[in-house]
């Protein structure tokens, strides 16, 4: 910011050294000095405080467009910034909703529910794998 302040002050100042050239070489003219040598260096230091002021523009114009092209930069790493975060976040609940699935399904059922179940069970099911044994056992001998 500062340097366009400068740049800025700098052109003011080269168009007013301008405009005191051009008075000077207006009443140079008009009062018809003969002599070329004044006239010339006035001109010559007209055209350098214009070559200047050509150089100082061109500077602020490209300082301009670098600062639109950072200023565009920098929206587009916002919006990149956003979109990553909205995906964390997404992926956050993804996995929070995720962790409590599985602790839903590694949790043991209450200790008297598998007691009961596991009594009843063993209870009915016995007659049958007894018979399954059974039948095991017979299916492995050689038959004579």
């Amino acid at each position: 910011m500062q340097d366009m302040e400068t740049l800025r002050t700098q052109e003011q100042n080269l168009r007013s050294y301008e405009a005191r050239l051009r008075a000077q070489t207006h009443t140079a003219s008009s009062n018809n000095c003969s002599s070329p040598a004044p006239t010339s260096t006035i001109s010559h230091e007209l055209e350098e405080a214009r070559h200047k002021l050509a150089r100082l523009q061109a500077l602020v114009e490209a300082e301009r467009r670098a600062l639109n092209d950072e200023r565009m930069a920098f929206r587009e790493k916002q919006t990149e910034l956003a979109r990553q975060e909205e995906e964390l976040k997404k992926r956050a609940a993804w996995v929070e909703i995720r962790e409590r699935d599985l602790a839903a399904k590694a949790m043991p059922p209450p200790p008297n529910a598998r007691t009961k179940s596991s009594a009843f069970s063993s209870l009915t099911q016995a007659p049958f794998a007894a018979a399954r044994q059974l039948l095991l056992s017979n299916s492995k001998r050689p038959v004579a």
